[in-house]
């Protein structure tokens, strides 16, 4: 089986934003984060790499113009592609892999010098080298760049031929036919060349030329022996080949009687002719055709001018494509992160770093499976698409067990302290119970995500062990509770409930001071416990009245439903403002 040529991963100095970070990209990658926090300079950096010339940076590419920018990428799956170069030298790239079979290379650029060739590492002497001849061999086994860049008017970019995205899809799309058509080309070729050129076969000349052409050539050469009676004109025409006749596809949009250039249309048609051609390549990829030639799809906001269903396309399209060609994706859109996207998405954002002037981009995940517990990993098809479009958006998540918890908390910030989560890119998730609490925040921290739990007074007894270990005023605790209201099996839900009536009771009397030990370590790390119940204790709701939480959070916003407690909730937000404030330098 063939490997896919692609990035594994790429390191980036002092280019733009990012002061010196290294992504690891997989074959589909998902890139999510708030506006300006440098999704686009690490496309770019990809773009400048592969196909960059001298003049591709300038001055104010450098996050630092006082030292050198570098950009340098390991690939796999160039061994797969040899085919691609000259016989003669492919051992010249062959001596540059590694053991594993992996690629290095490089580009350097200092102000105000202009950015260099590309380096190939020697996997024996570990330097990097401009190695004489081999950049030819080495040239058709870099991908070729489609960059399809944020609400991009491809009317402003060179139209009609290779060098726009859409007429590169175009040529990506049409690649598996040149083999097909090529015959039938070539006959057509051998008529239209009779018609236009004079025809040579051992030493005889057979001339069967368009007797206009004749005329024209004639006219000419009787000029010309006005001034040199001895020589005449012979027009020779030369004919595309059929990759060249194919790169000069134009792309024409019919309706009714009209037809117009794809570029003269507007943004909404010209993302679904993006999604057309890409949905015609993926199903290429599907009927398992290799790619004939490498490359590398970037992809800015994919989901632009496309209704939900056409996000949707949008995303499957591009999945497939990943299946045969690299593709890298900056969205905004949760449509476009499915739930098991978690090992394909990396979270960007700006943050300030020890040593660096300036806020610097970096990149946290993709979340590696094979790193995750047995635990954690069914817990991946929980993160449904409604947490997906909250948790990888934000940059702090609350989790609580269920939706009046959330309901419920939000009203109460607002009302104690004016606290929106979302003014401050936080969110509320609901996880099911307490029980994923633990493996959810787990889950949520390798993305780099400040992550808190918000749970009743029950996880005390059913859910801090997972925590705190072995902790001598747990097991205390629990020791002391369990010969005060000791467990009872198989109680039916009106039990259950005097149950925790009777042990919230205990707790709030005879083990104050030890429940308060115990909610204080577990604010250390991040867990709010409700010392006195449910939320719904603290707002008056009875067990029964799970439904109406709806109508008593806007009560409570309204300030016409007594809070009990308060103290708990302020002690919650007062840890949510530290957080909230500007962050501390890493």
């Amino acid at each position: 089986m063939w490997i896919m040529l692609r990035i594994r991963e790429i390191f980036i100095r002092n280019f733009r934003s990012i002061c010196e970070e290294t992504f690891h990209l997989p074959a589909l990658t998902i890139l999510v984060g708030k506006n300006d926090v440098g999704k686009s300079n690490l496309l770019e950096a990809l773009k400048i790499l592969l196909e960059g010339t001298a003049t591709s940076v300038d001055s104010e590419d450098f996050y630092d113009a006082n030292s050198a920018l570098e950009i340098r990428a390991v690939l796999e799956g160039v061994g797969d592609y040899l085919e691609l170069c000259d016989e003669r030298s492919r051992t010249k790239v062959v001596r540059r892999l590694d053991r594993d079979g992996f690629l290095t290379i490089r580009r350097l650029a200092e102000v105000p010098k202009k950015l260099g060739d590309i380096e190939v590492l020697d996997p024996e002497s570990g330097e990097f080298a401009v190695t004489t001849g081999i950049d030819a061999p080495l040239k058709p086994l870099l991908p070729e760049v489609i960059f399809i860049a944020a609400l991009a008017d491809v009317a402003d970019q060179t139209k009609g031929t290779k060098k726009d995205a859409l007429g590169m899809l175009v040529n990506q799309v049409m690649s598996e036919i040149v083999g097909q058509i090529e015959p039938s080309v070539r006959n057509a070729y051998e008529g239209a060349n009779q018609i236009l050129n004079v025809q040579a076969a051992d030493g005889v000349e057979t001339d069967r030329r368009a007797p206009e052409l004749v005329a024209i050539e004639a006219e000419i050469t009787a000029y010309l022996k006005n001034t040199f009676p001895d020589a005449s004109v012979r027009l020779r025409v030369e004919l595309a080949s059929v990759n060249e006749i194919l790169e000069r596809v134009h792309v024409m949009v019919k309706e009714g009687t009209s037809e117009d250039a794809y570029y003269r249309r507007g943004q909404g048609m010209q993302r679904t002719l993006y999604l057309s051609l890409l949905r015609a390549e993926a199903a290429r990829i599907r009927r398992g055709q290799r790619v004939s030639r490498p490359f590398l799809l970037l992809f800015e906001e994919p989901e632009a001018f496309l209704h939900p269903d056409g996000q949707i396309k949008m995303r499957d399209a591009l999945r497939s494509i990943s299946e045969g060609a690299q593709v890298i994706m900056a969205t905004h859109s949760p449509l476009m992160v499915t739930p098991d996207s978690l090992p394909r998405t990396i979270r960007v954002e700006k943050c300030l770093r020890e040593g660096c002037p300036r806020p610097v981009t970096r990149g946290i995940g993709p979340v590696d499976p094979t790193k995750l517990t047995s635990v954690q990993r069914q817990l991946i098809p929980l993160f449904a698409i409604q947490r997906s479009s909250r948790f990888l958006f934000s940059r702090g998540v609350l989790l609580v067990e269920g939706t009046s918890d959330d309901h419920l908390f939000s009203a109460i910030a607002e009302r104690l302290g004016q606290f929106r989560l979302e003014d401050h890119e936080a969110t509320i998730v609901e996880t099911g119970g307490k029980a994923n609490f633990v493996s959810f925040a787990e889950v949520l921290t390798m993305l780099g995500l400040n992550v808190w739990i918000l749970t009743d007074l029950d996880f005390l007894w059913d859910g801090a062990g997972k925590v705190l270990g072995s902790d001598g005023d747990l097991s205390r605790f629990l020791q002391e509770l369990q010969a005060l209201v000791p467990i009872k099996a198989d109680l039916d839900e009106s039990a259950k409930r005097q149950d925790r009536i009777q042990r919230t009771q205990t707790c709030a009397n005879q083990l104050a001071p030890l429940r308060d030990v115990i909610c204080e370590k577990l604010l250390m790390r991040g867990i709010f416990v409700l010392r006195h119940g449910e939320i719904e204790d603290y707002v008056g709701l009875g067990h029964n009245a799970k439904g109406q939480y709806l109508k008593a959070a806007e009560e409570i916003r309204r300030g016409h439903r007594p809070l009990l407690n308060e103290a708990d909730f302020e002690r919650i937000l007062d840890a949510l403002r530290i957080w909230a404030a500007p962050p501390a330098v890493l």
